[in-house]
């Protein structure tokens, strides 16, 4: 009896023990990712002080016009010139007066609490220190996936900071525009009943190597899966960034290859094929290795890969992919209205500044 009764004390010691240490290991454990509005009641009307935390959130800013109520910047990761018709220079003269608040990984807590912001953009899949510090003070956090999303993720985040600007309509607008060309994609593409499903390769040039798939790059991996692409690395678009493998490719063998070739913290940076890889590929034998248009090359948000100008990303690839199904899409027009409907920026003047640029860098 005594041995029995040592036995069921020591087991629900054990218990006790082990549900101590579950929980703790819960109220430690990062959240999992979600968008949403965090502190949302405290939140009474529109932001008049924001702070986008991280490159990818700076899309939602300049989609609604909400630049003026911006005061601080991730300016450690964003790279910002204010050449005559460039992007900043025509969407945010007054970029460089707001301050630098860091990026997650190295937030300015100081700087954060000091702005007093009423709203904060912050990444839906990063848990950072400072989280706490904005929790204990309630501020306002929007979280969004950013580029390491899915499409139906960028357009619910550009729902969710519609409403909350107070700006619905131009949030329908952008989501119907957004869908519409999507559709026309994916119907024409149905349509024409392709034997086989084109084999496509997604590269992103960081520095000299290039990475092949990964969280950073899965919303391109989505939208080309979407209008029927066969994607290099689909499968693994939501693990960490991997570095291409001269193997995986080779034996991939893609019919098309798209390099997006601008980061956010650089600009546009010089591809040049030099990799003894590349003549063994049909992509590069056929002449079908593409660069993803970019009207600032001073400006990661003018790609056409990133998730603002998306819609032209998308329009672009298919009349790329199948010319002959697409020859009615004027691409350069297309891209004209997109900017003065929805960012009230003229691209010509964009695409004449990358000459004088380019030009006085020769000199």
């Amino acid at each position: 009896m005594l041995k029995r009764t040592i036995f069921i004390v020591i087991a629900l010691l054990l218990t006790l023990l082990t549900a101590g240490a579950n929980a703790a290991e819960t109220k430690n454990a990062a959240p999992a990712p979600y968008q949403g509005l965090d502190f949302a009641s405290e939140l009474k009307d529109a932001p008049r002080r924001i702070i986008p935390l991280f490159p990818q959130s700076l899309g939602l800013i300049y989609l609604f016009g909400e630049q003026k109520n911006v005061v601080g910047m991730p300016f450690t990761k964003v790279k910002v010139s204010l050449h005559k018709g460039g992007f900043f220079s025509q969407a945010d003269r007054a970029v460089m007066l707001k301050k630098d608040i860091g990026y997650p990984g190295m937030p300015n807590i100081e700087s954060l609490i000091g702005f007093k912001p009423d709203l904060i953009i912050t990444p839906s899949n990063f848990h950072m220190k400072a989280n706490r510090f904005l929790d204990d003070m309630k501020i306002p956090q929007l979280r969004v996936h950013g580029t390491f999303s899915e499409t139906h993720h960028w357009l619910e985040a550009v729902e969710n900071f519609g409403k909350i600007v107070r700006k619905e309509e131009q949030a329908k607008k952008y989501i119907d525009y957004f869908n519409s060309k999507f559709d026309i994609v994916r119907e024409r593409v149905k349509k024409a009943a392709p034997k086989s499903r084109i084999k496509v390769a997604h590269l992103v040039k960081a520095g000299n190597k290039y990475i092949a798939y990964g969280q950073k790059s899965s919303f391109v991996k989505s939208f080309l899966n979407e209008i029927d692409c066969d994607v290099m690395g689909f499968d693994n678009k939501n693990d960490a960034e991997t570095t291409l493998s001269q193997e995986e490719i080779i034996k991939f063998d893609p019919d098309f290859v798209f390099i997006e070739s601008i980061t956010h913290a650089t600009g546009k940076i010089k591809v040049e094929l030099a990799e003894g890889f590349w003549p063994r590929l049909s992509a590069y034998r056929n002449g079908r290795i593409h660069f993803v248009p970019v009207d600032d090359e001073s400006a990661f948000l003018t790609s056409w890969y990133f998730n603002l100008a998306a819609p032209l990303g998308i329009l672009w690839t298919a009349k790329t992919i199948y010319p002959q199904l697409f020859a009615d899409i004027d691409t350069d027009a297309e891209a004209d209205r997109f900017y003065i409907e929805f960012l009230k920026i003229d691209r010509r003047k964009m695409l004449q500044a990358n000459e004088s640029v380019k030009k006085s860098a020769e000199k």
